[in-house]
């Protein structure tokens, strides 16, 4: 599939993209709009994904910066930042 997809002109690599992201992002509102009474466990699972994709991306990095920090503490700072984030947008929902 790598080879495949070098040997192909930029532009039609655009456009292939282009379609697909357009038929996955009309596939996905479908698919809402037909499980509209699951919808707040979709949306908390899409949240949940997104959130963890983020963290296991970034995470090495951090770990890779630290400057000799134990991946302990780098994990610990990743918690508490996360832990004060939710805090702070649950607090700010009451206001």
């Amino acid at each position: 599939m790598h080879g495949l997809v070098q040997s192909l002109p930029p532009l039609l690599l655009l456009a292939l993209i282009g379609v697909a992201t357009g038929a996955a992002t009309y596939l996905g509102g479908a698919l809402a709009l037909r499980v509209k009474d699951h919808i707040r466990f979709i949306l908390g699972f899409s949240a949940g994904a997104v959130i963890a994709v983020a963290l296991f991306d970034l995470l090495p990095e951090a770990a890779g910066l630290s400057r000799g920090l134990p991946l302990r503490d780098v994990l610990a700072f990743a918690g508490v930042g996360f832990a004060a984030y939710m805090l702070l947008d649950r607090t700010l929902k009451r206001l």
